[in-house]
């Protein structure tokens, strides 16, 4: 049985003969509340910079989402059916997560004489 953490709660997935039967109970991520918080408020910023009018989900999931994906490893699929979108949903809301984390991360090439 797989446990797939989504939103604050886990869940089993077990197979039965024919069918997938989804038990969800409370469960918590290892990551501090400000960690969600901090990319929640720099999703909406790039939102806001792009013009995204409508998303399938609000900033603070698609952050968890990231987060559960990066911190759990959690695969697509597990994270589509948990937060109720499509693999292709959680491929871009992953991908522009880590590009705004890769935005806000220091150029190793770049050292602090080189400020005009």
């Amino acid at each position: 049985m797989k446990k797939l953490l989504v939103d604050g709660f886990t869940t089993k997935i077990a197979r039965t003969a024919r069918s997938f039967v989804v038990l969800v109970y409370p469960s918590s991520i290892d990551l501090s509340s400000r960690t969600p918080r901090y990319l929640a408020e720099q999703l909406r910023a790039r939102r806001r910079e792009i013009g995204t009018w409508w998303r399938r989900l609000p900033v603070g999931r698609q952050a968890l989402l990231a987060l559960a994906h990066l911190r759990c490893g959690d695969t697509y699929t597990q994270l589509a059916a948990g937060f109720r979108v499509g693999i292709a949903t959680v491929y871009r809301y992953i991908r522009e997560a880590i590009e705004v984390l890769a935005a806000l991360a220091v150029d190793p090439d770049r050292s602090d004489d080189d400020d005009p």
